[in-house]
């Protein structure tokens, strides 16, 4: 054979072992496993390729994808590198989507699932699962009627905050378990009508820890979702769910309806079992003018016993009625989070709060509020209330502010500031167990405050038993104090025109007071007749002829607070008839082991008081109560000497 000839075959074997090269390198884009569904009628017969680009794009060219999804998909090698994902038109995936985008822990992006034709798919199941960064999804081309597993479908797409699956179609044997497992940030999520979770989808509460919503201005502060109904998303206004309650109401046997569901944003709560309601971090520009304003008025002011204020709530302008007619309530938690420094009405705040006993609002800013009017009205059960550090000096309206606190006992206004003061009708109207009231300088009553006056029915102090009044009029405590005033005394109407312009004078008026009962010896023996008498060779021991009979009367109306009380006895000296100065001196008197003599006081009797007891009465034996007891040569003569005892009662000491 000629040599050109061999150099031939050599160059055409160059030529073709270039070519294999080539068709191996153009293989390696393509999915060329074996097809593991048949081709449905329509369908390309081409293969889909794929590539990843120098960006770290995955694209999918168009085509038919055959591979088997028990095995990893081709660009799992390439899984911690791939940050976004193109899909090209008229891509067909084959029945098993099965992680076909999963455990991409940079992917962000997903364009094009409009192009995946999904008609034929029966297993979505972790389908997205643990795309962490994930931050948009569009599903809603997605056709998912042949779809019968779509568990753990979103599972761990942690930095996913939309999702909306109102266009997907489910049959009730789709399984749905662990579908939104681990979706922390979720907050927007949209189902439809035919939606149906046969199982938990496990959709994450909300976090409830007042993080700011991701959009808007509004806070979330339950483990609640909210529907939006005929509101937004930054201001939903349907009812509260749980996620249990959302679950339930996709079940198969449920009237399924498309509904947008977001993380609860209301910033009140009422917890039905502790009848607590709850304020939560939040700013309103409020015009109220009557409860109707506030939105647990309709239902929950008869029931919520608790009101518990989370810090950040802010109200600007009217708080008018704001607590109005919370007659059960007993406690406010956290008052001092109620921000009032731009209130300008705090007009029926706390009116009928009849339950009340306690209320602190010591911490209110009040330099703005031009309305105080019924404030107060009906909080009947406060007995002490400070106000001391409101700033008044823009009020104009306080008409019935304090009516009816009928328990209230002390008012003290010294710092207030009424000369701008234009309605003070019925300020004071009502309170009939205020007994002590101080009013400062500047304080004005351009109408009538209505001071009841001073029951004059011997009527206890409200927190002094031992001390009643007798007078309706007031008193000027001056120089003297509460309890023991020194000032003259005032009908309640003169207190009203002392203070109508600046001869006005800082002053305390209680009412006029003197002690409750008493503890009274009612009754002792008048006379001791000493006759019989037991002879030793010592002394001679004379017994009184009768019984020693005492009575003790204790009128207090706190005696069962008092510390008992006790009767002495002390004997004086016998002395001579017509010649005192002729005395036998010494111990001659005798009680129980004790010598009366020398005016050393002998304890006869010790009693502790009972309320429902006033009168005590005890008698001594002549053998069991006092004897005299004289040596037998010095027996005086009947009738020619006598003595004293002295009795004393008193509480004993308290030590």
């Amino acid at each position: 054979m000629p040599r050109r000839y061999y150099s031939l075959i050599i160059f055409l074997l160059l030529i073709g072992m270039f070519s294999c090269s080539l068709q191996i390198q153009a293989a390696s884009l393509q999915f060329t496993n074996k097809p593991s569904v048949l081709r449905q009628p329509g369908h390309p017969t081409t293969l889909a390729t794929w590539e990843i680009n120098e960006e770290q794009v995955l694209i999918i060219h168009s085509g038919l994808i055959t591979l088997d999804s028990q095995q990893h998909w081709p660009w799992w090698q390439y899984h911690n590198q791939i940050t976004k994902i193109v899909i090209e038109p008229q891509v067909y995936p084959p029945a098993s989507m099965h992680e076909f985008f999963a455990y991409l822990p940079q992917l962000q992006e997903i364009s094009g699932l409009e192009n995946l034709v999904t008609d034929q798919v029966t297993d979505m199941s972790s389908l997205f699962s643990g795309d962490f960064n994930l931050r948009q999804l569009d599903v809603s081309h997605l056709v998912t009627n042949q779809v019968r597993d779509m568990s753990y479908m979103f599972a761990n797409c942690q930095n996913l905050t939309q999702l909306d699956l109102k266009n997907f179609v489910m049959q009730p044997q789709t399984d749905t378990l662990w579908m939104f497992w681990g979706m922390n940030n979720l907050w927007q999520l949209t189902l439809g009508s035919q939606v149906i979770f046969t199982a938990d989808p496990h959709l994450p509460p909300a976090p409830g820890d007042d993080r700011l919503m991701p959009r808007g201005s509004n806070y979330n502060h339950t483990c609640r979702w909210q529907e939006v109904g005929k509101g937004q998303a930054d201001n939903p206004q349907g009812p509260w769910r749980t996620v249990t309650n959302i679950y339930s109401a996709y079940r198969a046997a449920a009237k399924r309806r498309q509904c947008t569901f977001v993380w609860d944003q209301n910033w009140w709560a009422f917890n039905n079992k502790t009848k607590t309601l709850t304020l939560y971090q939040h700013e309103i520009d409020s015009q109220a003018q009557d409860n109707s304003y506030w939105p647990w008025q309709a239902d929950y002011h008869r029931s919520t016993k608790i009101v518990e204020i989370k810090p950040g709530f802010k109200i600007r302008g009217s708080f008018c009625a704001l607590f109005a007619g919370f007659e059960a309530v007993e406690h406010y938690i956290g008052l001092e989070n109620l921000d009032t420094s731009q209130a300008t009405d705090l007009s029926y705040m706390f009116y009928n709060n009849t339950q009340l006993q306690q209320l602190d609002v010591t911490h209110f800013q009040t330099a703005k509020v031009h309305n105080f009017a019924n404030m107060f009205n009906r909080a009947s059960a406060l007995k002490h209330l400070d106000v001391s550090n409101f700033d008044t000096s823009q009020g104009k309206d306080f008409h019935l502010m304090f009516n009816h606190m009928s328990a209230l006992q002390d008012l003290d206004l010294s710092s207030w500031d009424l000369r701008q003061a234009q309605n003070t009708d019925g300020l004071l109207k009502n309170n009939y167990q205020l007994w002590k009231l101080t009013l400062g300088a500047e304080v004005r009553f351009p109408t009538n405050p209505e001071i009841a006056p001073a029951p004059a029915k011997k009527t206890p102090l409200p927190d002094n038993a031992n001390l009643i009044n007798t007078d309706p009029r007031w008193q000027i405590v001056g120089a003297g104090d509460f309890e023991h005033p020194q000032g003259p005394k005032l009908a309640a109407e003169q207190i009203w025109l002392s203070y109508q312009d600046d001869s006005a004078l800082h002053q305390s008026y209680v009412w006029p007071t003197q002690k409750a009962g008493a503890l009274i010896l009612k009754s002792v023996p008048e006379q001791l007749e000493f006759g019989t008498h037991a002879l030793s060779s010592q002394t001679c021991i004379y017994y009184t002829q009768n019984q020693q009979s005492f009575a003790v009367q204790d009128t207090r109306l706190d005696r069962q607070e008092q510390p008992p009380w006790q009767l002495l006895v002390s004997a004086g000296p016998w002395i001579r008839v017509n010649h005192p100065q002729q005395q036998i001196m010494g111990q001659t008197f005798y009680y129980q082991g004790q010598y009366l003599g020398n005016q050393q006081p002998v304890i006869l009797y010790r009693q502790k008081s009972q309320k429902l007891q006033s009168k005590y009465q005890w008698t001594f034996e002549p053998a069991q109560g006092i004897k005299l007891i004289i040596a037998p040569r010095s027996v005086p003569q009947p009738g020619l000497y006598h003595a004293t005892l002295t009795y004393e009662l008193q509480n004993t000491p308290s030590n």
